[in-house]
C-alpha cells in the first residue's frame, strides 16, 4: 500500500549512518516532534552556530573546584525538600503519587538546568580533542534520545517513591553527614556499575547491548542515557535499586539523602558525557578520592568513548577507585597533572 499523501517516512536506520546528525541545519518545519522538543527545551549542547574555542593538547587545562560544583548544585537541589517539609507540616502527609509527580517534574527542571550550564561552559572553555567535531543528536534516533532522557528523570523518582518515601516524614538533611553519605552511595553504585560496564566490554554478546551507546565517540550530555533498551533498564533501574538496597544496610537513607545523591549522580552523568575541556573532578566522590589519585574527572569518560570496545579503560562513572584497584585505569591526554592550571579556577555562574 503506498504511503498516505503528505507522509514522509523516516529513513531506514543503517549502522554506517546511524549517528549522522544534520537536522539542526535543516528547516525547522522538517523536524519531528522529538527534535522540536529537544531544541525548545535546550537539551542540545552543541548548536551549528557555536564557535567553540580550540586548544592544542599541551595547552594548560583550567580547574573546576569541587566546592563550586556543590555550591551550584545545592541551591537547586534543596528547594523540593523544603516544599516537601512544608506540605507535611501543613497537611500531615504528602501523598506518594503527588510526591512522585512533584519530584519527577523538578528533576526534569534540574536536568535541563544542568544541560544549559554545560552548553554555556562549552562555549567558554571548549572541549577535549577539540580538533574533532562533537557528535550531534542523530537524525534517525532523536526519538530514542528523547525517550532515554525522559526515562532517566522519571523512573528513578518512581522507584524511590516506592522504596524510600515516607508520606508522613518531615524530610531532613544532616549537612555534616550528607556529603559523606552521598560519596558512599556513589561509590557503591559505581562498584556495581564498574563490573556491569566492564563485562559489557569484555563479553562479546553483552557488547551487543552496549555498542549503541558507543556509537558516539565524542558525545554530548544529552547522549548520556542513550543506549540499548536492556542497558537502559540496568542503568536507570537495576543498578540504582541494588545501590539503594545495599546502602540501606550500611546507614539510614531517608528520602532526602536519596534525593541529594540521585541529583548529584545525574549531574555527574551529564557532565561526564559533555567533553568540556576542564579538569572537572566528579563532585560526589572526588573530595575523598583526590588524595589517592583515584578521582574520576570529565576527561576520563570522554577518552573511554573514543577508545571503544576492547581498548577502553576507566569503566567507572562516579569514581576511578575500582579501575585503580582492578587495574583498568587509563591515562589522561590533556588533563594530566602536569597540564592542569590550578591558578585558573572556573565558575559555573
Amino acid at each position: 500500500m503506498p504511503p498516505a499523501a503528505g507522509f514522509t517516512p523516516k529513513p531506514t536506520i543503517k549502522s554506517k549512518n546511524q549517528m549522522a546528525s544534520s537536522w539542526l541545519t535543516q528547516d525547522p518545519s522538517t523536524w519531528d516532534r522529538s527534535q522540536r522538543l529537544l531544541h525548545k527545551l535546550g537539551a542540545v549542547q552543541f548548536l551549528p552556530d557555536m564557535n567553540l574555542p580550540k586548544f592544542d593538547a599541551s595547552h594548560p587545562v583550567p580547574y573546576f573546584p569541587i566546592w563550586k560544583q556543590w555550591a551550584w548544585c545545592l541551591p537547586r537541589i534543596l528547594p523540593p525538600i523544603a516544599v516537601n517539609w512544608a506540605v507535611v507540616k501543613a497537611f500531615g502527609s504528602f501523598h506518594p503519587v503527588a510526591a512522585f509527580l512533584f519530584y519527577a517534574a523538578y528533576l526534569i527542571w534540574f536536568a535541563l538546568s544542568t544541560l544549559a550550564l554545560l552548553q554555556r561552559m562549552s562555549v567558554r572553555y571548549g572541549v577535549f580533542d577539540g580538533q574533532k567535531a562533537r557528535d550531534g543528536i542523530p537524525d534517525v534516533l532523536s526519538d530514542k534520545v528523547f525517550s532515554s532522557l525522559l526515562s532517566t528523570v522519571t523512573v528513578r523518582p518512581l522507584f524511590a517513591t516506592f522504596f524510600a518515601f515516607d508520606r508522613f516524614e518531615l524530610p531532613s538533611i544532616n549537612p555534616w553527614a550528607v556529603v559523606f553519605q552521598v560519596a558512599v552511595y556513589a561509590t557503591v553504585l559505581d562498584f556495581y556499575f564498574y563490573w556491569y560496564h566492564r563485562l559489557m566490554h569484555e563479553v562479546p554478546w553483552l557488547w551487543r547491548l552496549h555498542s549503541l551507546h558507543h556509537r558516539t565517540k565524542h558525545p554530548q550530555a544529552a547522549l548520556a542515557p542513550f543506549a540499548d533498551g536492556i542497558q537502559e533498564i540496568g542503568d536507570i533501574l537495576v543498578i540504582p535499586l541494588m545501590t539503594y538496597l545495599t546502602c540501606s544496610r550500611l546507614f539510614h537513607i531517608n528520602f532526602a539523602t536519596w534525593w541529594v545523591a540521585t541529583t548529584m549522580i545525574l549531574f555527574t552523568e551529564a557532565m561526564g558525557h559533555s567533553g568540556i575541556r576542564l579538569y572537572w573532578p566528579v563532585p560526589t566522590t572526588g573530595l575523598f578520592l583526590q588524595p589517592f589519585d583515584a578521582d574520576l574527572a570529565l576527561e576520563d569518560h570522554d577518552i573511554h568513548h573514543r577508545a571503544g570496545w576492547k581498548k577502553a579503560k576507566n569503566y567507572g562513572k562516579q569514581t576511578r577507585l575500582w579501575d585503580v584497584i582492578f587495574g583498568t585505569s587509563g591515562q589522561r591526554i590533556e588533563g594530566h597533572k602536569a597540564n592542569i592550571d590550578y591558578s585558573v579556577t572556573v565558575s559555573p555562574w
